[in-house]
């Protein structure tokens, strides 16, 4: 377990900048409690919103890694909510998109990393870079803020190995017991494009 823990605290680098933490391409699954949502319509097509939960983890963290008790995180989220009505007073939903950390607050100081300035100074960075992917994408690639006529399996990107497969197997896929997770990924996806242009 120590070398595990070791390798998770490890400084690494990403483009030329030191991080630490969970190396990039790890994958967390969280389970959230039963949380409040609140919103207000503004507009026909504006909503102010606030959502309150505790988030658990679905196993549990290496003895000793990650942040000390008390940290705290400034999250940017940019994603695309999926609703589809049950009946007169439920929903399915489903949340797709990403997240961008503005800044961080260590327990051991107390204070945020950076100040209120540039925090908007990244966030209007990671939005900028939304928009830039959003306008790059090819017109028959789907992005995960739109919807359309085509099927879409939501959170694709962040699925494990053996939730892939999964689908893979329904999708029946061939030779998908030799594909890696990536591979699995692409395949999928590659299946999906297909069939929508059938």
């Amino acid at each position: 377990m120590a070398d595990k823990n070791k390798t998770y605290n490890k400084p690494k680098e990403y483009k030329g900048k030191r991080y630490s933490g969970m190396k990039v391409g790890g994958r967390h699954k969280w389970y959230y409690d039963k949380g409040e949502w609140k919103e207000k319509k503004k507009t026909p097509e504006e909503w102010d919103i606030f959502y309150q939960a505790q988030k658990s983890r679905a196993g549990n963290a290496p003895e000793g890694s990650g942040a000390s008790v008390g940290t705290g995180y400034n999250w940017l989220i940019v994603a695309h909510q999926r609703v589809d009505k049950l009946d007169a007073n439920n929903y399915m939903t489903y949340l797709d998109g990403k997240k961008f950390k503005v800044a961080h607050l260590r327990a051991s100081k107390g204070k945020w990393n950076i100040k209120e300035k540039k925090q908007r100074k990244k966030v209007i960075e990671f939005l900028e870079k939304v928009i830039s992917d959003i306008k790059d994408a090819d017109e028959n690639e789907q992005v995960p803020y739109s919807v359309d006529e085509e099927e879409k399996i939501y959170g694709l990107q962040v699925m494990t190995k053996k939730e892939l497969y999964e689908i893979a197997r329904e999708r029946d896929i061939s030779g998908r017991s030799k594909l890696k997770r990536d591979e699995l990924l692409e395949a999928v996806q590659k299946d999906i494009k297909e069939k929508a242009e059938q």
